[in-house]
């Protein structure tokens, strides 16, 4: 398969959160929005929740409850932000092939960096968790004013 790398991965990781069946239809509507607001730069999408209501016409409560179904199924990192008017950020996991899957294995994220062979960084995350020796405060930040680490699975 040739092609832009980024866009690869982007349908790549559309076809694996559908291929899941714990992921209901709201999910895959919610992945296929979170997908179009990625940056092609940083790998991260952060719109508000507000924002993937409007689009997806729903509320934010079930925006927040397809997010959590997300990370729960191990698709995507939420990076959450400091404070109420401070977006969350977003990564979308491409999981590791396995022998039935349509995916091929150069695209699946082994455990590092996927190499784009371009210089152009890549937007999968491995699904290690990210951990922060720096306390937090009840509202998600740390005591010196960072988000805390992404929440995967």
């Amino acid at each position: 398969m040739s092609g832009d790398p980024f866009t690869r991965n982007k349908l790549a990781w559309l076809e694996g959160v559908q291929a899941d069946t714990t992921i209901t239809h709201f999910g895959f509507r919610l992945a296929f929005v979170l997908v179009g607001h990625l940056n092609r730069q940083s790998g991260e999408a952060w719109p508000s929740h507000a924002t993937l209501a409007a689009e997806l016409r729903a509320t934010k409560r079930g925006v927040q409850k397809g997010i959590d179904q997300l990370v729960d199924a191990g698709h995507l990192a939420v990076h959450s932000g400091c404070g109420r008017m401070v977006t969350n950020r977003y990564r979308m996991i491409l999981k590791r092939a396995n022998d039935g899957s349509p995916i091929q294995e150069e695209m699946a994220n082994s455990g590092s960096s996927l190499q784009t062979g371009n210089g152009e960084r890549p937007f999968v995350v491995d699904d290690t968790k990210w951990r922060t020796a720096v306390p937090e405060m009840a509202n998600g930040c740390s005591g010196n004013g960072e988000p805390r680490s992404y929440r995967t699975h």
